[in-house]
Formats: structure tokens, sequence, C-alpha cells
């Protein structure tokens, strides 16, 4: 296991409404062009923008198989 959940059916439904839209497809790829493009600074702004939203919560990750 990766540890990620699996998506949730509105989650994929919304991926896939995105990919079909054209606007939203276009702004994905400008997204993606930005990323390539962006210096280490730039970077590491917009990380400390974004723990806002992260919390540092551990995955609880519980086993009865201890086995080598």
């Amino acid at each position: 296991m990766s540890g990620f959940r699996k998506l949730t059916d509105e989650i994929r439904m919304e991926m896939l409404l995105d990919a079909r839209d054209e606007s939203r497809r276009a702004a994905f790829r400008e997204a993606r062009r930005h990323n390539e493009t962006c210096d280490l600074d730039t970077y590491i702004g917009f990380l400390a923008e974004a723990m806002e939203w992260v919390k540092p919560e551990p995955a609880p990750r519980k086993t009865s198989d201890f086995r080598l």
C-alpha cells in the first residue's frame, strides 16, 4: 500500500470533467509549463504559502504481522 486513500467517485468525476473542459485543460497545461520553468526561490515561496493547508498528522499504521 502506498498510504494514499483511494479516490472517491466524486473526485474521479471532477477530474474527468476537468479533463474534458477546454479551459480547465488549458489552465492545467499552463500550470505545468510554469512549474517546469519555476526557480528554487519561487518554489520555496509556493511551499511557504501552502503550509497553512497542510496538517502535520502522521498516518496511523497498525500491523499484526511482525515477521521479518
